[in-house]
């Protein structure tokens, strides 16, 4: 009878032992957490990325079929010199961004929410520590990416193998996929932040990375249509003067808005796996994690 009674409390603790990580909690949470915010989140999307925004409509606006025709039918709308500056600098203001994105998400995860301002001005304070961290991380990713490319065309190897430098770098990313929020909530300078990084995803790293390729799966197969459907209403592409400039402006509107969208998972999605390592791992709870980040 003990023995029965003891087998009775191990299959208690065990059901309300802490279940670990799933990626469909990940893309749940996530969700939720922008659904729930949707007005701060938006209207931060709005303000960090105004400059980016005037620009891609003062562009779509200045722009001639011959230009819309070479972009997007001959190059497909590949990055040029110009489109990298431009990158590059939206890439910079999605770091402040994220920043602001992450302490609004973590205070929502406990309980409470930051109107806009709050998480703007967040975001200005811990901006350099997310920049730090970005630009590490995404050195090595993007170093692991574009030697692989190298390695592969001057090896002559088959061009389908070009999905391991993918997921090479796609891995580095999920290593260090939680360093932003511990570089900003926990005050963390980058080299700790990476290593703190490491240290919570270690175990789960399967998780996070199937979360990061779910998400980079998503988000190149929405660049695709977009680019299929703006094809696919220019049945005739042959010649400049066919290029239906209604369409490219809305194609690139439609593009600039998955973009905002993508940006703002990725922040999120950030801040929904660290809170949730954390709160694994460490068994501490959300609200003394929102604690650490005010």
């Amino acid at each position: 009878m003990a023995g029965s009674g003891n087998r009775r409390n191990r299959r208690r603790v065990s059901r309300v032992r802490p279940r670990g990580l799933t990626v469909s909690e990940a893309f749940g949470k996530t969700f939720r957490v922008i659904r729930a915010n949707k007005g701060a989140f938006l209207g931060l999307t709005l303000v960090v990325l105004l400059p980016t925004l005037v620009w891609r409509v003062a562009d779509g606006a200045s722009m001639d079929q011959s230009t819309a025709y070479e972009r997007f039918f001959v190059y497909r709308d590949l990055p040029g010199r110009e489109g990298l500056l431009v990158y590059s600098g939206e890439a910079f203001l999605s770091f402040l961004l994220m920043a602001g994105v992450v302490a609004g998400a973590v205070e929502y995860l406990a309980g409470e929410r930051l109107p806009m301002g709050t998480c703007f001005r967040r975001g200005i304070v811990r901006l350099f520590p997310a920049l730090g961290v970005s630009v590490v991380s995404g050195f090595l990713s993007l170093s692991i990416l574009v030697g692989g490319i190298l390695a592969l065309f001057f090896l002559k190897l088959p061009s389908p193998l070009i999905l391991v430098p993918y997921l090479l770098s796609l891995a580095a990313t999920s290593w260090f996929f939680v360093a932003v929020p511990a570089a900003v909530g926990e005050r963390r300078g980058v080299i700790e932040a990476l290593k703190r990084s490491v240290s919570l995803v270690k175990g789960r790293f399967l998780t996070v990375f199937l979360a990061l390729l779910a998400v980079s799966l998503l988000q190149g197969a929405a660049d695709r249509l977009l680019l299929n459907a703006l094809h696919a209403l220019h049945l005739k592409k042959m010649w400049v003067s066919e290029v239906n400039m209604t369409w490219v402006r809305v194609y690139m509107v439609l593009n600039l808005l998955a973009g905002l969208f993508f940006t703002l998972f990725y922040a999120a999605m950030s801040a929904v796996i660290f809170s949730r390592l954390v709160e694994e791992k460490e068994k501490k709870s959300l609200r003394d994690l929102a604690k650490v980040f005010r």
